[in-house]
């Protein structure tokens, strides 16, 4: 743990991972960290402990608008429901046109309120709109699989996923998960299957 512990902030989500057998020297060095600005930290110590005021004030800090709607985005994705205060930066960046990522912003909102009727529309519309490209499938794919909806403007690309051969070179990636494709595929049929 000592070593962990010296690794930080680089073992911040190791750190997290390990639950209450982390102990209190990380806590306390988790804590402290948070306290000057580590986001890593602050997201660690939230997970450790329930302590989401660290987190809270690290993102508010943040430099510029667009870091802190990037973070805002980044630790109510994790933290669900305990990142409410969060939610005018995560609409503001789902809104916005020129917005990093809108999925992820309205992802993180859903995670928070549960909010689908204008949440959804956005991960479908980036969904109908991904072409060949897998990553942004299965960023989509995931949320409306976990939201349970399936929205009519991407039935059509969801139709295409499930039916459709790999896109992507075969053996990639190489550390044993899933091929993006087939998980692709996979959350397709399902997805068509849960929602007629």
């Amino acid at each position: 743990m000592d070593a962990l512990i010296r690794l930080l902030p680089a073992s911040a989500g190791v750190l997290a991972g390990l639950g209450p057998a982390a102990g209190p020297a990380a806590v306390h060095a988790l804590r402290d960290l948070a306290g000057s600005g580590d986001l890593s930290a602050a997201s660690a110590l939230a997970r450790l402990t329930g302590e989401t005021g660290p987190v809270l004030d690290v993102v508010r800090a943040s430099a510029d608008d667009g870091a802190r709607r990037t973070a805002a985005v980044r630790v109510a994705a994790r933290l669900g429901p305990p990142a409410a205060a969060l939610l005018p930066l995560l609409e503001e960046e789902m809104r916005a046109p020129s917005g990093t990522d809108r999925v992820a912003a309205a992802t993180a909102i859903w995670r928070v309120t549960g909010r689908t009727h204008d949440t959804a529309p956005v991960v479908a519309g980036r969904l109908a709109r991904a072409g060949d490209l897998y990553e942004p499938h299965l960023v989509a794919l995931r949320t409306l699989a976990a939201m349970g909806l399936l929205p009519g403007q991407a039935r059509p690309a969801v139709r295409r996923i499930a039916l459709s051969a790999r896109r992507v070179v075969p053996g990639f990636p190489c550390d044993g998960t899933p091929h993006p494709d087939l998980e692709a595929g996979r959350l397709a049929r399902r997805l068509l299957a849960a929602t007629g």
